[in-house]
Order: C-alpha cells, then structure tokens, then sequence
C-alpha cells in the first residue's frame, strides 16, 4: 500500500490535534488543583478521624418525638468560585444556639436549617368576670311566709316605672304587699319603693301569707297572681310563681301556728281602795319610769325588745295635754310575747314596772277579774311565755325577730 504525501500529513495533523486535547486537560487539571489549593489552604480537622483532643464537635440536638419532621432542603447545584469569600457567602446561615450566642463562643458552621419562630402574640387582659346572680335576702323576699313572685327582664327599668305598673295591684290586695330589686350598676338587693332610685331589671314581687287577722284570702292570691303574670307580659320578662295550692296550704299552717303562740299578757293595776287615780300623778310616774307617750294614745317603752305598752283601764286612750286634768280607775301594762325578744325578762321588767306604779299610786296587782296577783301566778305566767317561744324558734320564727314583728301585727 502507497502512503502519499496527504495522508501522512493528515495523520500527522490527527496525532498533533490528541496531543494537543491531553495537553489542554492536563493544564485544566492542574489550574484547578492549585485553585483548589488556594481556596481551602489551611488544615481543617477532621472530627471524625482525627485524634486531636482539642478538635472542637459541635452537636446537633436530636429533634423533639413530638416535633414536626424537617422539611427536605431543596437541590443546590454544584458552582465553581474564584474565591473563598464567594464559597462562604453562598453557605447557608449557620444556626446558633441561643446558650451559646450568649457566651459568644466560636463554632463551626452549620448547614442546618430552621424554620423562623412564631411571633409572639401580645398577652391579653383578663376578662372581666360576670356578677355573681345572688338571690334576694330574706328579708326582702321571704319564701317562709311570703308568696314570691320571680321577675327577670330583659331590659332594666326604673323604680317610677316599677311602681306605677304595680300601684293598681297593691290597692286590691288585703294582706301586705312588698317589692324588691336588684340594682343594675350595683348588683345589691334593695326594696322598691316611694324615695328609692336606679333601674333594676330583676325584681321579686312578695305577698304576705298571714298577720293577725288570718290567712290570706283566695281573692287575694287570684289578684296577685294576675297581677304580676299581667306585669310580666308588659315588661317582657320570664316569671316563676310556686304553685298556688302549696301557697294556699302554706298559708292556713302559718297561721294555725301563729294563733297558738299569739299571747299578750296583762297586768292591771287599780286603786287598792276602789278610788280614782289622779291623771297629773300618773302621768308624772309614768315619765320618771322611762315610758313615752304615742299618738296611739298609750305609753311605751322605746326600747326595742322591751314590748311593754301603758294603756287606761278599759281601753280608752290617754290624752297627753288633758291628762293632767283627769282622773282613772286604773292603768294595765300590756306584754307581746311574740314581739319580745327575750320574753320571760320583759316580762319581769313588766311585774317591776307595774309593782313601782302601784307603790307610787297606792294601787294593787290583779288580773282580768280582779284577783290579787301573788307570786305564783306571776311563776306560772313566766314559764308559759318561755314555751311559746321556744315553740316560735322551732319554727324559725324567733320571738321579736323581722318574721314575728311582720307576722303579729
């Protein structure tokens, strides 16, 4: 085979051109080595092989059980840079812990990510707490002795406007009527009446179920529940009302056991001779002893628990400005045991009293039919009084108390 002059030059071009490619990778290979070089110059630690106890580890902290799984990094392509610089700036951040960040220790960078902190929501002030919804005192509303109507509207009203839609109500009742409110800038129970402010939007309406005349009547009870049903329909308000046969029981029982306590005693004393007592000499005793004239025409005393009242022999009232002018055939000291709180004392401030106004008017103790009254009748009466209020407390009516000074008059 003949080898012309073309081919051997084109062979050797062919020859040129391979050495000319392993040439030019060879002389990449080497700038990039030494750029290499460059760029990561220094000894780094190897914290895995080494042995060097100084070598710093940096641990990472092994996520929470409860924790949510890391969200994956997405890919980073590999690039060349020219400095070491551009490497760094293109690392990511590197996290620090905040013990550490502190002490502002060195450590190495981090290619761990975390997910930015939730922002911190302001704390809020506590919630006002609603008012207590007490129900009303006793002595306002009293379910023991009285019927008690519950009223909650839904809009507050003011006293006039209470007051005038019950006015109509009250003139047909016998037995005595009250009203009671909460107040609703104060939340405080507080009756209802001529001279009382605010607005009030719970109301209690009370019908007394018995006094000294009796029971209350069945009229009385269907004019009260109309009333107050017809009241509620015009403030648009929710009632509750006991059920008016348990009233009516309750009622009749209140006042049987009323009437077997209800007891006033009476201790008269008359002139010993069968004379007349002069009014001026009476009257002036009767000042000395502590007792006032009232304008029902008896003397009493104004201590609260006392219960002892002066009245003329026969019931005729005393006139204040002409008693000096009159004369009488006796005087009788009157004693409510129900109305008195500690009975068997004001009834011995009784016996004394009247023992101190017969020395003083030449008179006697005597009872109605006018027998001397001896000591042992005065014992028998003391220990009588003590039983009937040991009965009342029973019946948690305390003798004296708000329920017998409503009840006994």
């Amino acid at each position: 085979m003949v080898v012309n002059e073309l081919q051997l030059a084109l062979i050797g071009l062919g020859a040129a051109a391979v050495i000319g490619v392993w040439g030019y990778n060879k002389w990449q290979e080497r700038k990039h080595f030494k750029l290499a070089e460059k760029v990561f110059k220094g000894q780094q630690p190897d914290v895995l092989m080494d042995d060097d106890p100084d070598a710093t580890l940096v641990d990472v902290p092994a996520p929470a059980m409860d924790a949510p799984p890391a969200q994956p990094v997405g890919r980073v392509e590999p690039v060349f840079a020219e400095t070491r610089e551009e490497l760094v700036a293109e690392r990511i951040e590197p996290v620090i812990p905040a013990s550490e960040a502190e002490d502002e220790a060195p450590l190495a960078p981090s290619v761990t990510t975390r997910r930015p902190a939730a922002p911190i929501e302001p704390a809020l002030p506590p919630k006002a707490e609603p008012p207590v919804l007490t129900e009303a005192p006793a002595e306002l509303a009293d379910p023991g002795i009285e019927w008690v109507a519950r009223i909650d509207c839904a809009n507050a009203f003011a006293t006039n406007e209470i007051l005038a839609a019950q006015q109509s109500l009250a003139q047909h009742l016998a037995k005595p009527l009250s009203w009671a409110g909460c107040h609703d800038i104060s939340h405080e129970w507080r009756p209802i009446g001529i001279g009382e402010s605010g607005r009030f939007r719970r109301l209690r309406a009370c019908l007394q179920l018995a006094d000294r005349q009796g029971p209350v009547s069945d009229a009385d009870l269907t004019t009260f529940e109309q009333g107050v049903q017809s009241l509620a329909q015009q403030f648009q308000a929710q009632m509750e009302l006991p059920s008016r046969e348990a009233i009516q029981e309750q009622a009749i029982a209140l006042d049987d056991f009323c009437a077997g306590v209800d007891m006033q005693v009476a201790v008269h004393v008359v002139h010993a001779q069968g004379g007349e007592m002069r009014g001026s000499k009476l009257l002036g005793v009767a000042q000395a002893s502590g007792l006032e004239w009232w304008p029902d025409g008896r003397f009493h005393n104004p201590e609260p628990d006392s219960g002892v009242s002066l009245s003329n022999l026969g019931g005729a009232a005393f006139d204040r400005d002409g008693l000096s002018g009159q004369t009488t055939a006796g005087v009788t000291f009157w004693f409510d045991v129900p109305c008195a709180a500690n009975g068997p004392a004001a009834f011995d401030r009784l016996v004394t009293l009247a023992r101190q106004f017969a020395t003083a008017l030449e008179g006697a103790l005597v009872d109605d039919q006018r027998n001397p009254l001896g000591e042992p009748m005065i014992a028998a009466i003391r220990k009588r009084i003590a039983e009937l209020q040991q009965a009342m407390a029973a019946h948690q009516i305390p003798a004296g108390g708000r329920r017998a000074q409503r009840l006994f008059r």
